[in-house]
């Protein structure tokens, strides 16, 4: 894995220009609004009683889950936001080497809240992380556990949907239910609305990218390095989010 500073395309493990990331992200974004048109004109032709949604749709962001997926207290005194994409190297090294122990000391102690969002830089990506949205709630981490630990299967076009259907089948998803969920478009502009948020409120341009109370830190971190930051956040008053 390619452990150094900068913000990666981790499907080839080389450095992704500012403007690819920006050509990505416009282009994520008019697939977003361009779903939204067609919905709303689907909406519409099924009657009247449903413009008043309608107009809440037009002129708002896609809904998206009620909460945030976290996992600790939620009145922990510091609050750990990372942004990552299911198809990041650096991502992936982050969650095998260094967020197991970070749960271990810091989140199941109290001290810290960990909140995973989803910043997709690709369309494989938008793929797998729609998954862990059809799951039931208390195991959206337990899904997200199993398309980290079997990468290297689907990351593999010919793999991607065998292999997603396989890791839903170990969450109590059928075949087919796996099948509806990768094809929700619903589901697909959750992870695509996250993205768009994530370059809104925290001006992210990468995976990974991690939030410490307030406080944007770009790439990679050792175990050592996050600690650092975390025991920082707990000496310092609170910043908003």
């Amino acid at each position: 894995f390619h452990e150094d500073k900068t913000l990666c395309d981790p499907c080839v493990g080389q450095r992704r220009s500012t403007g690819n990331l920006r050509e990505s992200s416009v282009m994520m974004e008019a697939q977003l609004r361009r779903r939204r048109s067609v919905r709303d004109v689907r909406l519409l032709r099924l009657g009247g009683f449903l413009l008043a949604s309608v107009g809440s749709v037009l002129g708002g962001d896609v809904a998206a889950d009620s909460s945030d997926h976290a996992l600790g207290s939620p009145v922990a005194p510091v609050t750990l936001i990372e942004y990552a994409s299911k198809t990041c190297d650096n991502c992936l090294a982050f969650h095998r080497s260094v967020l197991p122990q970070i749960l271990t000391k810091y989140v199941e102690t109290g001290f810290v809240s960990y909140r995973y969002r989803d910043f997709p830089l690709d369309g494989t990506a938008i793929k797998a992380a729609v998954l862990p949205h059809c799951v039931a709630r208390d195991r959206y981490f337990e899904a997200i556990d199993e398309i980290y630990r079997t990468t290297a299967q689907w990351i593999r076009p010919k793999e991607t949907t065998k292999t997603l259907t396989e890791i839903g089948g170990t969450l109590g998803l059928d075949e087919q239910s796996v099948a509806a969920c990768l094809a929700d478009e619903g589901k697909q502009n959750i992870v695509l609305q996250s993205r768009l948020d994530a370059t809104r409120d925290h001006n992210v341009k990468g995976t990974p990218t991690f939030v410490i109370n307030g406080e944007i830190i770009e790439g990679i971190l050792t175990l050592k390095e996050m600690t650092v930051h975390l025991d920082a956040a707990l000496a310092t008053p609170r910043r908003q989010q």
